[in-house]
């Protein structure tokens, strides 16, 4: 089974499973010399976007001419897909953790995130592995921090301290922080790029590498006005540099 995940519509998803499934292929031969056979894949996308899948599952939904005529001649699959849009929250069904995952995902650009995942939390506290359900907990909030802003820290905290999880406050607390400040300097790096990439084409791995290397907003605000006014890369390296110094407190 090979799954993929998409929040949003994608009308070349047929064509990038596809290059997944020529990759695990090429990786079983590899991993497997003399036998000329390689695996069946059944490939599942998971689809949570605003709006119902409207794009096509078949390869040949993407090429233009006439496939049905040519069809010996050219590849073609279909995917199943599975649209989380088109289910009512009771639909979804199974065990507790893959429903609980799967709810979160539907809900993830909405308003009523809370509600979900005070539901999801309540769920969890149904296993008996009880620290199988905190780390279940914490891999959610990983994905709640990272994908979406329907649901704030102040939020977060409301509900952790309703819910069963309650004893692990901090320490689920300081991981939301932590993920949500990692979230805005990456956000912040990659407004940078974007800048200079439009101004000045393809950015130095080297200049990636010492942005990484800064990890204070101010800092990096600073560099984005910079950024937009700089006359060249170079100038802007330099730039750079002596924010990392500031960054990490050398002088």
């Amino acid at each position: 089974m090979l799954f993929e995940h998409k929040s949003y519509p994608d009308r070349l998803t047929a064509l990038q499973v596809l290059e997944y499934m020529v990759k695990i292929w090429r990786l079983h031969l590899k991993q497997n010399p003399g036998k000329g056979l390689v695996p069946l894949i059944i490939p599942l996308v998971v689809y949570h976007g605003a709006e119902p899948w409207r794009s096509g599952t078949r390869l040949t939904d993407l090429l233009s001419g006439p496939t049905e005529a040519l069809a010996d001649y050219i590849p073609d699959f279909q995917f199943l897909l599975y649209d989380l849009t088109r289910y009512r929250d009771e639909e979804i069904k199974g065990m507790i953790v893959n429903r609980v995952g799967l709810l979160v995902m539907k809900h993830i650009f909405r308003e009523d995130l809370p509600d979900v995942l005070k539901r999801g939390m309540e769920l969890l506290t149904e296993l008996s592995d009880k620290k199988r359900a905190l780390d279940y907990v914490e891999t959610i909030i990983r994905y709640i921090i990272n994908a979406s802003d329907a649901l704030s820290l102040k939020e977060l905290k409301t509900i952790i301290e309703q819910s069963y999880f309650q004893q692990k406050e901090g320490e689920l607390m300081t991981l939301a922080e932590q993920l949500r400040r990692e979230g805005q300097l990456e956000d912040a790096r990659d407004s940078i790029l974007d800048i200079l990439e439009a101004r000045f084409g393809i950015i130095p791995q080297y200049l990636v590498k010492e942005l990484k290397g800064i990890d204070e907003i101010a800092v990096l605000r600073q560099l984005r006005k910079k950024a937009v006014v700089v006359e060249g890369l170079e100038e802007f390296k330099e730039m750079v540099r002596k924010a990392v110094g500031l960054s990490s407190g050398v002088v």
